[in-house]
């Protein structure tokens, strides 16, 4: 399953290698199938439905302890305590949620590494071990969707030699969502820069003071304010190291040898992986309401990607 991609091209290693990858070659969009490989996607699939539920629970939680810190400020006495304990949640629930959300992101990466470098044949280079097949074989159990929408989760590369067939897989991954997750995140930043500018106003027109100001504008919101700032920190964590990661992708593409590009892949697919634990999620809808262009731009892309690198 895995095997050594950096060797240099006059080694014994490299020959091997060699030998290997023009037995494989082509085939990538036929393994990506395999029995095994569909359990690893049944699996990460269901690591990544639990990842959205924390996710969707984190703004519900958010919301509604907004929507009862304004509920107890109609009373005097109360008003110091919930915006106190506003700020006690904001941060200790966010904690508490982006930890958890974390751990499930984290374990499905480890599903989906094991996916990647089972099909491209690269080297365990995460710093953990691989999830137990016992522990996916109960996760891939609790998937209720078909196997027909994880089927040929990367384009046909089935006309691509390897490793570039792996390689191009590889961009895909790196460019598939990238521009939905910086939409999203500019949606997150208009949010919080409207919300301020908007409070900023209303303290200004009302004459508050800074307590007044504070209690009545910022406490309800704060939960809401501080879990969107982790988003967008994470989504530019995850945003950055794709691009880092597709720029030395491209530039392997566009000027490295065969040799070279084993090595390449080997190091993007690690930066795949950080990027995969580190990525919060885009919610449903969004999603949903930009999937035709998505899919459409992936379509053009693969068909020039195919017209360049395929054989004549």
């Amino acid at each position: 399953m895995e095997r050594d991609r950096t060797a240099p091209a006059h080694s014994p290693a490299a020959g091997r290698v060699a030998k290997s990858t023009a037995i494989r070659s082509g085939d990538i969009s036929q393994r990506q199938n395999d029995p095994f490989q569909l359990l690893l996607l049944r699996a990460a699939t269901v690591l990544h439905g639990r990842a959205r539920t924390v996710e969707a629970g984190r703004w519900t939680l958010a919301v509604l302890v907004g929507a009862g810190t304004v509920a107890a400020l109609a009373f005097v006495e109360a008003q110091a305590v919930a915006a106190a304990l506003a700020a006690v949640y904001a941060v200790g629930g966010e904690l508490v949620a982006t930890l958890l959300q974390r751990r499930l992101s984290i374990k499905a990466a480890l599903v989906q590494e094991q996916f990647d470098t089972s099909l491209f044949g690269l080297e365990w280079t995460a710093d953990r071990p691989p999830i137990a097949v016992a522990e996916l074989a109960l996760l891939a159990s609790r998937y209720r969707g078909a196997d027909e929408q994880l089927r040929d989760w990367y384009f046909d590369v089935s006309s691509i030699p390897e490793p570039m067939a792996g390689v191009l897989c590889q961009r895909q991954t790196l460019t598939w969502d990238l521009e939905l997750r910086q939409d999203w995140m500019w949606h997150l930043t208009a949010g919080i820069a409207g919300y301020l500018a908007a409070i900023y106003v209303v303290g200004l027109v009302l004459g508050m003071s800074v307590a007044m100001f504070s209690i009545w504008l910022v406490a309800p919101a704060l939960p809401a304010l501080v879990a969107l700032a982790s988003s967008i920190l994470q989504h530019r964590d995850s945003i950055s190291t794709r691009h880092r990661a597709l720029w030395l992708l491209d530039r392997a593409l566009n000027s490295a040898s065969a040799a070279e590009l084993g090595a390449v892949s080997q190091t993007v697919q690690t930066a795949i992986f950080s990027s995969r634990c580190a990525a919060p999620r885009v919610p449903n809808r969004f999603f949903q309401g930009r999937r035709a262009a998505l899919e459409l731009g992936a379509e053009i892309e693969a068909d020039a990607l195919r017209a360049r690198w395929g054989r004549p």
